[in-house]
């Protein structure tokens, strides 16, 4: 990896600093701390958005096609933009603000900047025709995230009044950009890392992921819009996606070691919980915050965060073993707050818990940020 690249991955996790710190935030109002007037749903939304558009999406484009100038210039836009995001979120999430004679949402209208730097980065891969399933499904799937993201901004024009169409349209966004987009990329870069022998049950395994990750959206969405057979075909397809997944995560776990095998097991993690849980009838995980929130942090600390590190730090990860170990940490103190394992005589104390160590993984990113902008 070139040092510009790593330029961008070390800004990419100083919007992860401030992301995190908007987490922290987020805990702090849940405890009943002040929020000098913003809503909780807003600091939400300004959470994860600048996690996704300026931490993940930049680092993923360096790493997927690395020392390349136009997709060191896509990454940079996408970072800058996911910034420019950030406030708008935290004050207006998806609301309207007046701004003169116009009244829009400010940073819907700004993420959909967004996905026009996304098409830059795109149409660079096809150009490339690099030889890797894997990449090209994250790829096929973040243009298909887009889509989603668009569908979101036609309902109302086109007149489409039945809430499903809302509900579709968003986890459609949300659903194809982690489960497919995020997920596949590290998958997709793991697999470079420690190249799995072609076989034909490769390309089944590979087949059975893209089919669940295509109706991945279905089990992201309330329950109470899904009649009884569209939950057991997305159930159905959870499993799907958790057989393929855990399928190739388990090749690279036999291959990998030491630190490598965090994201590994995050993946092999996720693959069971898709496998066991997608099919239980008493679970439906959209239908509970808390649960969503481990899910999340799974992906984006076990699986994506480890997964960038990793790649941008080469073979010495001595300076990232403290955030490593504060992932780790904050990953297990969510699942007791979860419907897979939950301790209600201990949610008073735990919660206030959750949020003072939140913060330990934001501390420890500081000194990897700083690693990676002096080498």
């Amino acid at each position: 990896m070139s040092k510009e690249d790593r330029k961008v991955i070390a800004a990419a996790l100083a919007a992860f600093i401030l992301a995190g710190l908007s987490g922290v935030f987020f805990r702090w109002g849940m405890n009943g701390g002040w929020l000098a007037g913003l809503s909780l749903g807003n600091i939400r939304h300004a959470h994860s958005h600048l996690m996704y558009f300026s931490w993940a999406v930049p680092s993923l484009f360096v790493l997927l096609i690395p020392n390349d100038l136009i997709v060191r210039r896509c990454a940079w836009a996408a970072w800058l933009t996911g910034l420019l995001a950030w406030p708008l979120f935290l004050f207006y999430g998806y609301t309207a603000g007046t701004f003169g004679p116009v009244t829009m949402p400010p940073a819907v209208a700004i993420s959909g900047l967004v996905m026009l730097i996304w098409y830059g980065f795109v149409w660079r891969w096809i150009q490339l025709r690099k030889p890797d399933p894997l990449a090209w499904a994250a790829v096929i799937f973040l243009v298909a995230s887009s889509i989603g993201a668009w569908g979101i901004s036609a309902v109302a024009p086109l007149g489409l009044k039945n809430p499903v169409w809302v509900e579709s349209f968003k986890h459609m966004f949300l659903s194809y950009f982690t489960e497919g987009w995020l997920t596949l990329g590290c998958l997709a870069l793991l697999v470079r890392r420690f190249p799995l022998p072609p076989s034909r049950l490769f390309s089944i395994a590979l087949a059975l992921l893209g089919a669940g990750v295509a109706t991945a959206f279905l089990f992201a969405m309330p329950s109470n819009i899904l009649s009884p057979a569209i939950q057991w075909y997305a159930r159905l397809a959870a499993v799907l996606s958790g057989v393929g997944l855990g399928w190739i995560a388990v090749g690279l776990w036999k291959q990998s070691s030491g630190w490598w095998r965090l994201p590994v097991g995050a993946l092999l993690t996720k693959s069971f919980a898709l496998v066991v849980l997608g099919p239980w009838p008493t679970i439906w995980w959209a239908d509970h915050h808390q649960d969503r929130i481990l899910f999340l942090h799974l992906l984006l600390l076990g699986i994506v965060s480890s997964t960038i590190l990793l790649m941008a730090l080469a073979d010495d990860h001595r300076v990232a073993r403290p955030f490593f170990y504060a992932s780790i940490v904050l990953i297990l103190m969510l699942i007791p707050v979860s419907t897979v394992w939950v301790f209600p005589s201990v949610m008073a104390l735990w919660m206030p818990a959750i949020g003072l160590f939140s913060v330990l993984p934001v501390l420890a990113a500081v000194p990897v940020c700083m690693r990676l902008l002096r080498t």
